[in-house]
């Protein structure tokens, strides 16, 4: 396996799992009149067939989250999920534990890495031999380098 990466993960956002539905039985907070390309927040009155509750995947289409929030009163965290930096590098180095005790033999490269993503991938490789560190100019140099080590590898397995 090989991996490539400047080792640096950052927050992510994501829709909580309830709320990325296309399904017409858990729908939205708004209505949508598709003949007038319409949104509202408030139930219409008269009640006329052109307007629809929305599920929440034409929610998000139509409706920036800024707006939602403001009809609503809700917050970020009612509607999203963050995953911080640290469980994100806790997760990779499972992964990569997990690939190295089944038998697989990771190369890494940090290319363009801080400190602590040089460690990430450091720690990561298979062995120091099979870690490298990268600028622009140096990527050739660096899969050949690999390619010959896999060569070597399947001579000796």
């Amino acid at each position: 396996m090989l991996i490539i990466t400047d080792g640096q993960n950052v927050a992510e956002h994501k829709v909580k799992p309830e709320y990325r539905s296309d399904d017409e039985s858990n729908p939205s907070h708004g209505w949508y009149n598709a003949g007038e390309n319409n949104v509202t927040f408030n139930e219409p009155s008269g009640s006329g067939s052109s307007w629809k509750k929305m599920t929440w995947k034409t929610l998000w289409a139509k409706v920036p989250l800024e707006t939602l929030l403001l009809e609503t009163g809700g917050t970020l965290g009612d509607y999203w999920d963050t995953v911080e930096p640290e469980t994100k590098n806790t997760r990779f180095s499972n992964i990569c534990t997990a690939a190295k005790n089944n038998g697989i033999v990771i190369f890494s490269i940090a290319y363009g890495a801080s400190q602590n993503g040089q460690q990430s991938l450091m720690d990561c490789a298979t062995n120091e031999a099979f870690y490298h560190t990268a600028e622009p100019g140096d990527i050739e140099d660096i899969f050949a380098e690999i390619g010959a080590a896999v060569e070597k590898l399947k001579i000796t397995k």
